[in-house]
């Protein structure tokens, strides 16, 4: 059994891996049809580029749903609902005839989908991979790098030969490979311990044939339990299993007692209770009162007691859906609230260096085919860092939240750097600083997440993570525009976004001695607490 398990953890593992590969296919590598749409409908570049808007916020709509999703009906069934909305999308999208259209059926759905995927994949890997787990995140989180190397040219290939529509039905075909990936992913089912219980049916079709011989008298014990009852030799033992057994599928029996005229009820859970002749024959015979003697009253509070359960259970279903949604772990975790604070900066310079890199090689006079190739270095070293960063935290030589803090600083230091030369060799070096480390970032953050939360709280945290670097990427490309505006040159735009990440790169650092303050906090109040009871 156990060998079984190892081998369906690889598979699950090839699943993961697959998923974020169609993740990276999906909406990390957009572009070429973007320029494909601007040419067939002749529209303005902001209408065009409204689909990649829908396709963001679409994409940071599902962190808010990712969370519940996982928490209510587990990472494989998450991952075939996002498969389902991502391949309706771009199926749908082959008969649009209008960018408004191509913003719902290309943006909205399918980045809803994709967002709802990724989650899911490097969730599942968590739950399965409990030794090895940052060697296993590193393998799944190197198939985004893998999909925006291999996806974007096959795609234009498929453009070329079957027009933008046919191209569309193969990415479907794409996207549909997350659907065995999910059903690998699905846990087996739990086999049921002992007998199942006996219909009513089947007790009063087998009650001519066999009677239930009365038990033995230690259900007159205090306790009432069933547990130690012992059925006699003879016919009843062809009719019930156990005795908790016979108890559940007869729901009450009533059972005579050879010695006395009373008649004693066996309920479910073992009680017994004492009826007298006189309640069990005469029709019109008042049953026992209440302590309190009302029993108008106990009506009226138990009609009470059901509108208070019904306000109970809408409130409990809210808090439930809070609770999983992600939210209460910003008051339990410091590490999680400055790591969310980390997410909206590197979001925001993240996509400022992504939009504009290119074209400020273009700029600065380079051949457009040539600053292509840039995108390929930054690719190949995003693979480097994801495939080794696993390997690198095993060695237990630095803790993966100081290790999150480094690559920032390297982000951060080599966008500054990017502007001290203007020869393409030195691009190729900073466009490979830039893979490494936004891939080691990556790869890092369900690591990261999973030390300051746990893996009972990943789901939610995943969610909460989409969410918060879903507004970095809403305000870095507008705000590098800005920037950019303001001096007409590149060089203010990479300057102020490498600053950002060098200075927010200490933010984790803090969270040990903030940790440390909470807990000495915590440590007083109660030590006041217990001197206030004592007094």
């Amino acid at each position: 059994m156990g060998e079984k398990k190892s081998k369906r953890r690889w598979f699950i593992l090839l699943g993961a891996h697959i998923s974020m590969l169609v993740y990276g296919a999906t909406y990390r590598s957009f572009g070429v049809f973007l320029v494909e749409w601007r040419r067939y409908f002749d529209s303005s570049v902001a209408e065009i580029s409204a689909i990649a808007s829908v396709l963001a916020a679409s994409h940071l709509l599902s962190g808010f749903f990712a969370g519940p999703f996982m928490m209510r009906w587990g990472c494989h069934n998450t991952l075939l609902i996002g498969a389902a909305f991502s391949i309706t999308g771009t199926i749908c999208s082959v008969f649009a005839d209008s960018p408004i259209i191509l913003c719902f059926t290309s943006g909205f759905l399918p980045g809803f989908g994709v967002g709802l995927i990724k989650n899911a994949g490097q969730v599942v890997v968590a739950h399965h991979f409990k030794k090895g787990y940052s060697r296993a995140n590193g393998f799944v989180s190197a198939g985004v790098a893998l999909g925006i190397m291999t996806v974007p040219p096959l795609m234009q290939l498929c453009i070329d030969q079957y027009s933008w529509r046919g191209a569309l039905l193969i990415s479907a075909g794409i996207q549909a490979q997350v659907i065995p990936a999910a059903l690998v992913a699905r846990p087996r089912p739990r086999k049921k311990s002992g007998v199942p219980a006996k219909t009513k049916l089947e007790v009063e079709t087998e009650g001519d044939a066999a009677e239930l011989e009365p038990l033995n008298e230690s259900l007159r014990t205090k306790d009432h339990s069933l547990h130690g009852n012992q059925i006699e030799d003879g016919q009843s033992a062809e009719c019930i299993k156990s005795d908790s057994t016979a108890v559940e599928s007869l729901g009450e029996r009533t059972v005579e007692d050879s010695d006395s005229t009373s008649k004693q009820t066996y309920t479910a859970s073992g009680a017994t209770e004492s009826l007298s002749d006189s309640s069990k024959f005469e029709p019109n015979s008042k049953p026992d009162q209440v302590d309190n003697g009302d029993i108008n009253n106990s009506g009226e509070r138990s009609a009470e007691t059901n509108v208070q359960e019904n306000r109970t259970s809408k409130c409990s279903w809210v808090r439930r859906f809070f609770r999983s949604s992600g939210w209460p772990l910003f008051g339990e975790s410091i590490g999680f609230t400055l790591f969310q604070i980390c997410q909206v900066t590197i979001g925001v310079c993240y996509t400022a260096i992504m939009t504009h890199f290119v074209a400020s090689a273009v700029y600065s006079g380079i051949e457009e085919q040539l600053a292509s190739f840039l995108l390929s270095a930054l690719g190949i070293g995003s693979l480097i860092a994801r495939l080794c960063n696993g390997w690198v935290i095993d060695l237990k030589l630095i803790s993966p939240e100081h290790l999150y803090s480094i690559a920032m600083a390297i982000l951060g230091i080599s966008t500054i750097l990017s502007r001290a030369s203007q020869v393409y060799g030195w691009y190729i070096f900073i466009a490979f600083l830039f893979g490494a480390s936004t891939g080691l970032l990556k790869a890092l953050v369900p690591v990261v997440l999973k030390k300051f939360v746990g893996v009972e709280n990943l789901a939610p945290g995943m969610g909460i993570f989409t969410i918060f670097t879903g507004i970095g990427d809403f305000i870095g490309p507008i705000f590098a525009g800005a920037l950019y505006d303001a001096k007409e040159t590149y060089d203010l735009p990479f300057y102020v976004a490498g600053s950002l990440l060098t200075v927010s790169s200490c933010i984790l650092l803090l969270e040990h001695p903030l940790r440390r303050c909470r807990q000495r906090y915590q440590g007083l109040k109660s030590h006041e607490s217990q001197e206030e009871s004592a007094v």
